[in-house]
């Protein structure tokens, strides 16, 4: 008896992404000479990762110690929101005590995610605006200090920094996850 390696609802979610990628192959909306070249990969297990748009390997010669990649379930902004982090009584978090707390809260996205984000910034709601949104699902390193992506709204647009998580974080970080 072949054992299955995925659960029926698993299967399903794949089925619909299946689905979803041929009715936009379909429609034109992407190459069908693509779609093949990257199913091909995927039956190789070939995959490639997307590099950064921002590296800052390369830009500031940084090391990138920890990356948790990028979630395709991830489709539109609505399947995202903001997380509050802080206890009532705190203006400050440690940026150790942000990483445990993202880990706890399941809200540990990464810098492709911020990435994606900007990509899709005129979906995000307005409401975002008056916080930032942190990212320590990657983090940097240059020499000893550690560092973790964050959008800012400033100047009509969201930009991509970076906090140093040696330092604090104040009571206007959100951290961001898939929605519930």
């Amino acid at each position: 008896m072949t054992r299955k390696r995925v659960s029926d609802d698993q299967y399903g979610q794949l089925q619909r992404r299946l689905y979803e990628v041929a009715r936009r192959v379909d429609e034109g909306a992407v190459p069908f000479d693509y779609t093949m070249s990257a199913l091909q990969l995927i039956l190789e297990g070939d995959i490639p990762v997307p590099a950064f748009k921002r590296d800052m390997a390369k830009e500031a010669g940084w090391t990138l110690e920890s990356d948790v990649g990028f979630n395709p379930a991830i489709s539109k902004v609505s399947d995202l929101e903001r997380v509050e982090f802080f206890f009532r009584t705190e203006s400050f978090v440690s940026g150790t005590e942000l990483e445990e707390r993202a880990r706890k809260l399941n809200a540990n996205l990464g810098q492709k995610h911020a990435e994606w984000l900007l990509e899709h910034q005129d979906k995000v709601p307005e409401s975002w605006r008056g916080t930032y949104l942190i990212f320590p699902g990657t983090v940097w390193r240059r020499g000893g200090g550690r560092s973790a992506p964050y959008l800012h709204w400033s100047g009509g647009q969201w930009c991509l920094r970076f906090g140093w998580l040696d330092g604090r974080f104040g009571s206007g970080g959100r951290l961001v996850r898939l929605s519930k």
